[in-house]
Parts: C-alpha cells; sequence; structure tokens
C-alpha cells in the first residue's frame, strides 16, 4: 500500500460510507493510473466545480 500524504490527485468519486453529510464519511475514489480504488475521509476533497 502505497501513502500519498498530501499530494493533489484527480479522480472520480464512485461510493460513499453514508450520505456525505457526515464530516467524519469515507469516499471511495477512482484515479487513474493508482490501483486498487483509495479511500478517501470527505474532509480531505476540495471542490474544482
Amino acid at each position: 500500500m502505497d501513502i500519498h500524504g498530501d499530494d493533489l490527485l484527480w479522480g472520480r468519486a464512485v461510493d460513499l460510507s453514508d450520505d456525505g453529510s457526515r464530516k467524519d464519511a469515507f469516499v471511495v475514489v477512482e484515479v487513474d493510473g493508482i490501483e486498487p480504488l483509495m479511500i478517501v475521509a470527505v474532509d480531505r476533497l476540495l471542490d474544482v466545480s
């Protein structure tokens, strides 16, 4: 398992641990070139819209 620390990665959310409203929720993210899927705390996601 690799740890990416403060790396900025671009990916697509494919699943949530709950409805996403809880601060301690997690999201499963698909990132091109990285296997397997990544699990990221929702509060670590950045809005890019």
